[in-house]
């Protein structure tokens, strides 16, 4: 007698699904991966109007901007497409996509620091600094926890090992 271990995912490569099957397979999703979907949506959204908004600047005002716009145009893309492929992973249930979608993120806050500390020329944007340094510290330190403790307890989601 064969003992065969059923998983309850969603095919992974069936790509003609209907939006009935995508609406279950969207409702299956844990709360904090629905959560981690919607925000790394919006993101890429965000990025893409970033994109948008630098190839629609003036020229003229081109010169009064701190930022490379070629550099803005290129990261704004590519952090684009960070998210959607870390969205694509947390819908499909791939193995480690809450993981790789959390490090993607504390990597896009850290590149978010490093831009405003290089770029930032006004007085309000340098006070903020120090508290957005604080965050990014607070968040990593919670992250680590929340990592030691499921590698303690064992509490973690099969697919994201």
């Amino acid at each position: 007698m064969s003992t065969a271990i059923v998983h309850n995912r969603p095919p992974r490569y069936n790509r003609t699904m209907t939006s009935e099957q995508t609406q279950h397979h969207i409702g299956r999703l844990s709360r904090s991966r629905r959560w981690l979907l919607v925000l790394t949506v919006v993101l890429a959204l965000i990025q893409l109007g970033a994109v948008y908004r630098a190839l629609r600047l003036p020229d003229d005002l081109v010169s009064h901007v701190s930022l490379v716009m070629p550099l803005e145009i290129v990261m704004g893309i590519g952090w684009a497409a960070v998210f959607v492929w870390a969205a694509y992973h947390l819908l499909r249930h791939q193995a480690g996509a809450l993981r790789k979608t959390t490090w993607a993120l504390v990597a896009f806050g850290l590149y978010s620091f490093v831009r405003l500390v290089i770029f930032a020329r006004a007085d309000y944007d340098r006070q903020r600094l120090p508290f957005l340094f604080i965050l990014i510290i607070f968040v990593l330190l919670i992250l680590i926890g929340y990592w030691y403790y499921q590698a303690r307890f064992n509490t973690s989601d099969p697919s994201d090992n």
